[in-house]
């Protein structure tokens, strides 16, 4: 049960010296609660996803074109399609947001494929409301249709 789960959890915790305890949280809504909670833990050891998820396309970059932070070029896109990120909400930087919605006002077409009308939804030209977890099979019957 729910009880029993959070019972375990906070005896385990209980049982470690905060400072020998990291922690990793993600980039959601919810990221505001973790914190809190982590910071009342006591543990100075937190870390976001954004160390460690877009290592490997920074270092591509880095590596193969010299460039160590690439961005999407909203700006100069004439057609944007995003799969299930509501992008205007959990954009980590406020330059590749700010690029973003200069290109929607500028009239790119920005067409979102997510079950949810999210903020990002809502802003669209177009939004694709399938069922959750349909979008591989969406994404590979696209080119049948070129």
């Amino acid at each position: 049960s729910w009880d029993e789960a959070l019972n375990l959890t906070a005896s385990r915790l209980k049982s470690f010296d905060p400072k020998t305890v990291g922690f990793h949280q993600g980039n959601d809504f919810n990221s505001w609660c973790h914190d809190a909670v982590m910071t009342a833990y006591g543990t100075p050891n937190k870390t976001t996803h954004r160390q460690m998820c877009d290592n490997p396309n920074r270092m591509a970059n880095e590596h193969c074109g010299n460039d160590k932070r690439p961005w999407i070029d909203y700006a100069h896109s004439e057609f944007i399609l995003l799969f299930g990120i509501n992008e205007l909400v959990t954009s980590v930087g406020q330059r590749k947001l700010n690029l973003l919605k200069q290109a929607m006002k500028q009239g790119t077409k920005l067409v979102m494929v997510d079950p949810r009308q999210s903020e990002t939804a809502e802003a669209a030209t177009e939004w694709i409301s399938i069922i959750p977890g349909t979008d591989g099979a969406m994404a590979l019957a696209w080119p049948m249709c070129w």
